[in-house]
């Protein structure tokens, strides 16, 4: 295997030894094999910011059992077993994070928080925007009044 990576690296920087610095090489290569940068943000962002998901009954589903009420007065998620939470006011902006079943305010997080098994859900007015960051998946939901 290794030889057939040196290999492979040997042709290609033989191929493109013309006027490319090596800077400019080494950018060639990362985009053949990875893709441009910015076609990598963009569908990152995609992912985010266009995952316009429905809720039914008035509930959106994030990752089971975690679910975001689109209706009513107050910012609020659904955990099962009665261990709701509520925030403000569904008019006002929030962002929190949910870990296993405990649910932590923007600042608020404690020692042993751990971003990758967390789930961010900001409440934005008429739109909540989820994203898990153990699937790094996400989308939005518009509030249903």
């Amino acid at each position: 295997m290794k030889t057939t990576v040196v290999l492979f690296l040997s042709l290609w920087w033989a191929a493109t030894a013309g006027a490319q610095t090596q800077e400019e090489k080494l950018k060639s290569f990362s985009e053949s094999v990875f893709g441009k940068e910015s076609d990598t943000r963009a569908s990152w962002a995609d992912r985010f910011a266009k995952g316009d998901h429905a809720g039914k009954g008035g509930v959106g589903v994030v990752r089971a059992p975690i679910f975001i009420a689109l209706r009513g007065p107050r910012n609020e998620i659904i955990r099962g077993a009665g261990k709701d939470w509520k925030g403000a006011g569904k008019t006002e902006r929030e962002v929190v994070f949910v870990v296993g079943n405990e649910v932590f305010l923007q600042g608020q997080v404690p020692a042993h928080f751990d971003l990758t098994k967390a789930i961010l859900i900001s409440f934005e007015g008429s739109i909540i925007r989820y994203f898990d960051f153990r699937d790094f998946a996400g989308g939005y939901y518009k509030r249903e009044d």
